[in-house]
Order: C-alpha cells, then sequence, then structure tokens
C-alpha cells in the first residue's frame, strides 16, 4: 500500500467523524448551537470589531500610527484584489468556470499583504499562515483540515490558534465546518477567543468563539465591479472595506480572554 494512502488512513483513525462529514444536526449537537438561531441574531459586523478591541490598550500616538498601516494595508490589498478580478474574473456561483480553488486563490492574494504588513510594517510578533492544517478535537470526536490557518507561535512546544477560514459553495456548509473547527481550535487554545471566516466568494461572514457562545455577523462583500486599471470605487472601497479590520482585529487579539 502507498505510504501515502497508509498515512491517510492513520490520520482517519485519530478522529471519530471529520468536519465534512458530519451532518448539520450532529453540528448541532456537539456545538449546542442553532445554526437557523445563529443566522437570524446576526450582528454588525461593527459591534464584532468592537468586541474584539476589547482589553487591547495602546497609547494614542501608537493607535495612530497603526490606522496609517492599516489604510495603507487596505490600499495593498484593494490592489491584489484588483488582480485577481482582471486574472480570474468575478468568483460567482453563476459562472459555470466557478470553482472553489478559485475562492482560495483570492483568499491568499488578500491575506498575504495582510500578514506581511501585521508581521514586518506594523512590527508584531510573529504570526504564521498554515494551509490545510489538520485540526483534532481534545476528546477524538471530530477533527478535519482548516483552508487557512493563522496562529501564534507562542514557544516551541505550544501555538495558539487565532483565526480560520474557510470557503464552501454553500454559506451553510461554511458555517457548520468552520464552527466545528473553532470549537477544537479553542479547547486546544484551552483559554481566550477565537475567530473565523467564511466565504462563498461573495458573501462573506465573521464568526467568533469564547468558549461557551458562538457569534456571527451580518454578511459583508469585500468585492467590488472594477474596470480595467481598477479606478472604480477605490476610494468608498477603502474607507468601507472591513474585511481587512476582521482579520487584523482577529490578530491582534491572538486569542486572548
Amino acid at each position: 500500500m502507498p505510504e501515502d494512502s497508509t498515512n491517510h488512513k492513520k490520520r482517519k483513525m485519530e478522529y471519530e467523524c471529520s468536519y465534512s462529514e458530519m451532518t448539520p444536526a450532529a453540528a448541532e449537537e456537539r456545538l449546542r448551537i442553532n445554526f437557523q438561531k445563529l443566522l437570524s441574531e446576526a450582528i454588525p459586523v461593527s459591534q464584532m470589531l468592537a468586541e474584539a478591541h476589547l482589553g487591547i490598550k495602546s497609547t494614542s500616538d501608537i493607535e495612530s500610527t497603526r490606522e496609517d498601516a492599516i489604510k495603507r494595508t487596505k490600499e495593498r490589498v484593494w490592489g491584489r484584489i484588483v488582480e485577481y478580478l482582471n486574472i480570474e474574473g468575478y468568483p460567482t456561483e453563476a459562472s459555470p468556470d466557478f470553482k472553489r480553488a478559485n475562492v482560495n486563490d483570492l483568499i491568499l492574494y488578500i491575506i498575504g499583504p495582510i500578514l506581511w504588513d501585521f508581521n514586518i510594517v506594523m512590527d508584531e510578533d510573529d504570526i504564521l499562515l498554515r494551509r490545510q492544517k489538520e485540526l483534532i478535537s481534545t476528546d477524538s470526536k471530530t477533527g478535519g483540515y482548516g483552508e487557512f490557518v493563522l496562529i501564534d507561535k507562542v514557544s516551541w512546544t505550544k501555538d495558539m490558534l487565532i483565526l480560520i477560514i474557510e470557503s464552501k459553495p454553500s454559506l451553510g456548509e461554511a458555517i457548520k465546518h468552520c464552527s466545528l473547527a473553532m470549537k477544537d481550535m479553542w479547547d486546544n487554545n484551552a483559554e481566550g477567543r477565537v475567530y473565523g471566516l467564511v466565504t462563498t466568494g461573495e458573501d462573506w461572514r465573521m464568526l467568533s468563539y469564547d468558549g461557551s457562545i458562538f457569534e456571527l455577523t451580518e454578511g459583508f462583500a469585500p468585492l467590488f465591479t472594477c474596470t480595467t486599471d481598477g479606478s472604480m470605487g477605490k476610494d468608498r472601497w477603502i474607507k468601507d472595506l472591513v474585511l481587512v479590520d476582521c482579520i487584523i482585529a482577529a490578530l491582534r487579539r491572538r486569542g486572548l480572554t
């Protein structure tokens, strides 16, 4: 038997059910939530961002410098999205060429400059990106792979799991998968708060989990229809974009209580 097949079977035996195989009803029972209720009680993105910033203390001078850095990051992300849209087109399910891989390309386009600026320009601690990172619950009941997982290397022996980003053609499937992974992330951290982002390509939502309560935001769209040079709506887009704020808020929170 090929080695990769053997390893795959070994990994499968480490947990009882994968995120993708678990039914919505079973996921609700494990998480003790109702997905429909979670959707109906979605909060504004601004509210979650305000909650994420609680406990983060900065002087006014540091905060002003950071806001300038975030604006520059948004300009870089805007440029990367313009590149993506002109190379691959608008990622909509209505398109016959719509593929999940295209959306994952978009996510990487967006994460790249944010992570670079956060680590280098904003002079924060090192945050690492792991793609297809395996997550396993502390009780070995559930497990699976996170498409994009951002972690903080607390020490040589401990990682703090901060943020997971999942793309799925169905918003419901994305929320189910992401919520299960977030619970396992939190249990492995054993403290604080973890975040998730889910997307179908067009519709984006942010989630948070503090060990007892899940919160989900209303939908927001970081994409736009642009001209060839990407000039349409740049100033408005940079001003109103919250996706960069969501990711940076989660990184700054670093799983803290």
